[in-house]
């Protein structure tokens, strides 16, 4: 919960990578405090130390965020200069999309 809302603290501008098109980015900020809507829970999970296995207990969020962001900047722009695979020495017309499936550059 701390990570979070020091990530998503006021005034940062940070690169936005939505997973429906990994290969997008954009300037993105916080516009208004993050609202929370959330239960803490008890959770019991294990750790490892020196390869010993420990029992611990932390903390598990449920619930909602709201996170309003603004671009100050209208367009997306490309991670990477080039879509495709390099196999060998050539780059071929295709590349993997989020959920792992082989898709073609020109399909929308």
């Amino acid at each position: 919960m701390e990570d979070f809302r020091y990530w998503f603290r006021a005034g940062e501008t940070r690169e936005l990578i939505l997973a429906e098109h990994p290969n997008r980015g954009i300037l993105a900020r916080v516009s208004d405090p993050p609202q929370f809507s959330l239960l803490p829970f008890e959770s019991n999970t294990t750790i490892m130390i020196s390869n010993v296995s420990y029992p611990v207990k932390t903390t598990l969020y449920k619930g909602e965020i709201t996170l309003n962001l603004v671009m100050d900047e209208p367009h997306w722009y490309s991670i990477e200069n080039i879509l495709g695979k390099k196999i060998e020495n050539r780059y071929i017309d295709m590349w993997t999309d989020v959920n792992g499936n082989e898709v073609s550059i020109f399909a929308s």
